[in-house]
């Protein structure tokens, strides 16, 4: 399969995605999200199966996701575009997190709200 690994560093995350899909046997592609226009023309020269972005900041472009299968590995809830999402969603008392309007939220542009879950800090008393 060929697929195209779209990132904004080809950290450890990313470079452990890129090693265990070639070992799969898989024909692996990388590119750096540096824009909009970067991310398209990758895919049109990838001609990708599919596209995988283990590490991405920035917001895929409806055109690109549109048109190729895409997995986008942390999409974060509205706002959110970092790291233990669900976690901040929480300590910031928010009652919904998901979905962010991108591909990665629903799939479809909309996005995917989620209740964040009732949580019981450690004495037992409601976070």
């Amino acid at each position: 399969m060929r697929i195209l690994l779209l990132c904004s560093s080809f950290n450890g995350l990313t470079q452990r995605a890129w090693l265990e899909l070639r070992r799969a046997g898989h024909d692996v592609s990388v590119e750096l999200a540096l824009s909009p226009e970067v991310m398209v023309e990758a895919a049109e020269l990838a001609k990708p199966d599919l596209i995988i972005c283990p590490f991405l900041k920035e917001r895929v472009p409806s055109a690109l996701w549109r048109a190729h299968r895409t997995v986008i590995v942390h999409p974060g809830p509205p706002g959110d575009r970092g790291p233990s999402s669900l976690d901040w969603a929480i300590a910031e008392g928010e009652a919904e997190w998901g979905g962010d309007g991108s591909a990665g939220g629903g799939g479809d542009g909309r996005g995917a709200d989620l209740g964040v879950p009732y949580v019981r800090d450690a004495c037992g008393g409601a976070a």
